[in-house]
This record gives C-alpha cells, structure tokens and sequence, in this order.
C-alpha cells in the first residue's frame, strides 16, 4: 500500500512504480504533488482512477504512464511523435490528416514493443464519412527504425516503402491492380511498405467511411506467431488473423509501434483513438 503521506513529498519530481507487488488504491494525494512531472507505472496490483483534472493537465508530464484500467491512457509530453499532419485533438485521440488534398499523418507510440511478449492495442478509428470520393486509409505499423519515420504519401496510406516493417491496412480507396485486388473497403496484411506483398485479407468491411468511430484491437500472441485484428462492425466483429514470424520481417525482437494514413486526389479524415495498451500477463 502506498502511504497518503506520500502528499507531503511536495518536491517530488519524479516516482517510478515498477514491478513493486503493490496493492490498494493509488492515493489522490499524488496528483496533488506540485512538481510531479514523471509518474511510471507498471506490473502492479493498484486500483483507482485518474481525477478528471489530471487528465486534462496531461501536458505538464514530461513522462506518464499508467497500464491497467485508470480511466485514460497516457501518452504525453515528448513520449509519442506525431508528424506531418498529424494533430492530437482530444488526450488520447489523433487526427492523422485533415479531409483535404495529398496530407500525410503519423503518430508513433512512446515506447518499442517486445515481439517475444504478447502485446494488445486496443483503439477506436474514424475513418472519415465521405464513401464514394473518399481516401486513402490508414495502417497500424510495426518497424525497427525509429518513432521520426515517415513513408510516402497517396494511395500508401503513409505506410508505402516503410522497409523492415509489418503493417496491418484498411484501404478505403480502389487504386486499381496490382496494389489493390478488392474494390470493397477491406483489412489486409502488409510487409516491408510493399502494397503488393499482402499475406491476407478480409472480403469486406462494408462501408466504414461513414462518419463512425469504430472499434479496433489488434493482439500479437508470440508463442503461437499470430496476429489478429478485430473489427467492430455494428452487433458483428470482424476478425483477420495469420501466422507470421515478426522478427524475421522486422529483423529485430523489437519494434516501434504506430499508426499512419495519407490522402490523395480523394480525401477524408482520419482519427485513431489509442484507448489502452497491454503487454505480457495482462494481454
């Protein structure tokens, strides 16, 4: 149990809770620590929530990460990118481009994924509400070169020659054969930003340009290599998963972590909502 004494401690700056058994509740009395500017934790037992207050001075962290259910998940300061047009519009949530002409948008996460450990992102996407003119889609990406990376722009969702790198896209935009073998708007896996090199995809999606956030989770589960994104469509989930080895694609045990999307001569908004992020046990 974490002391409320811990209240008094008004020059604490920093406070890392890491593998430490902790139980009880997180006391309201750090979040009214003064020059509390980096609060980590991880792999422990607390419960509680963040007060409403915190969540909207998210920005005076330089570092803060909470895994587990505390009402919001963290990622401020200097501990995500977001590049090119890419703007953060609520405390969790992205505006990749803007629904204008040839924008390009990316927001890489704080932190690399371990690829021998399971991991979950679990996120809402908005895929923008224009269907018949609307473009291009978005990508949730896995690569081995840093959070500062961007692909090229168009019907690549921001993703196209991203090398080293596994890719799971949802193209709202026909371009036409070989890069695209689907008309309808659909799920497929991706590898080294090559748009002709799918490993799998879904029929259809339906139409998810239709001004709806909708509902994502991909799930990587290292001991049997498969990876899955689920779907949300309405009352149905849909579902595309396959076996693949990551580290072999990715060259490396380790990857960083995003999402990217583009538009073209055709356009819409896109948003990705991160709304948690669980590694190992908590998978």
């Amino acid at each position: 149990v974490i002391p409320t004494e811990i209240g008094n401690l008004l020059s604490l700056e920093s406070l890392y809770l890491e593998d430490n058994n902790l139980e009880g509740e997180i006391p309201a009395q750090i979040w009214n620590l003064p020059n509390l500017t980096v609060f980590f934790y991880n792999s422990n037992d607390l419960t509680g929530s963040v007060p409403e207050e915190v969540c909207e001075r998210v920005q005076d962290f330089s570092e803060l990460f909470l895994q587990g259910d505390f009402g919001c998940y963290f990622t401020p300061g200097d501990n995500f990118e977001c590049l090119l047009d890419c703007r953060r519009v609520e405390l969790q949530c992205f505006r990749l481009t803007e629904a204008w002409f040839s924008q390009r948008g990316y927001f890489w996460g704080p932190y690399k994924f371990d690829l021998t450990s399971p991991f979950a992102v679990e996120t809402e996407m908005y895929f923008g509400e224009y269907d018949e003119h609307g473009s291009d889609g978005m990508a949730f990406v896995l690569q081995d070169q840093s959070n500062s990376l961007v692909g090229a722009d168009g019907e690549g969702f921001g993703y196209r020659d991203i090398n080293n790198s596994f890719a799971i896209e949802f193209d709202t935009w026909y371009n036409g054969k070989p890069s695209d073998t689907i008309v309808e708007d659909h799920m497929a896996f991706l590898t080294n930003g090559n748009l002709e090199a799918m490993c799998g995809l879904t029929p259809s999606l339906g139409n998810i340009e239709d001004g709806k956030k909708h509902k994502v989770d991909f799930v990587w589960n290292p001991d049997s290599r498969q990876m899955a994104v689920f779907y949300e469509a309405g009352n149905a989930t849909l579902s595309l998963q396959m076996t693949v080895n990551l580290e072999k694609i990715i060259e490396s045990q380790e990857a960083f972590w995003g999402f990217t999307a583009s538009t073209g001569d055709k356009f819409n908004e896109h948003q990705v909502c991160i709304n948690d992020v669980k590694f190992g046990s908590d998978v």
